[in-house]
């Protein structure tokens, strides 16, 4: 791996809002060249709790045209449901047979509090997620 970076809204970043589009960035070189180039992470909390993962070895992912010796992955997240916090995120590089480069711990970043829904109040800290959720109400007609 020759550089990695957390993306947020697309630009390199050490700290986020909550729900802000998050992504990672993988610029990478290798001795042998690969069509199929795999990148495989974890997002562990501050204190080492292990709270997402993805490996694009086990799920559909694009290959080049031709064999590459260097090149980039984009892995977009999407709009992670973090909390406030420090998180941190390893990296493992390879092929669709072996990971050639593994980097526990190397990405570093930040979610800030914000007012998500705009009701001039924050999400209590009762975990390491929050989940955007829908709610219906309904009356219940009596049968008597």
């Amino acid at each position: 791996m020759d550089e990695a970076a957390v993306l947020v809204d697309g630009e390199p970043a050490a700290s986020a809002p909550m729900g802000s589009k998050i992504s990672l960035r993988i610029r990478f070189a290798t001795e042998t060249p690969t069509r199929h180039p795999r990148i495989g992470w974890v997002l562990q909390s501050a204190t080492g709790e292990r709270l997402l993962n993805s490996n694009n070895r086990f799920q559909d992912s694009p290959a080049f045209d031709e064999p590459a010796a260097a090149g980039e992955i984009v892995c977009d997240l999407g709009m992670l449901p973090l909390m406030p916090g420090r998180y941190v995120i390893s990296l493992w590089l390879g092929d669709t047979a072996i990971d050639h480069h593994v980097e526990l711990e190397t990405l570093f970043f930040e979610v800030t509090a914000r007012d998500l829904w705009g009701l001039g109040q924050l999400p209590p800290p009762a975990s390491f997620l929050w989940w955007p959720t829908s709610y219906r109400l309904s009356t219940v007609v009596s049968s008597a």
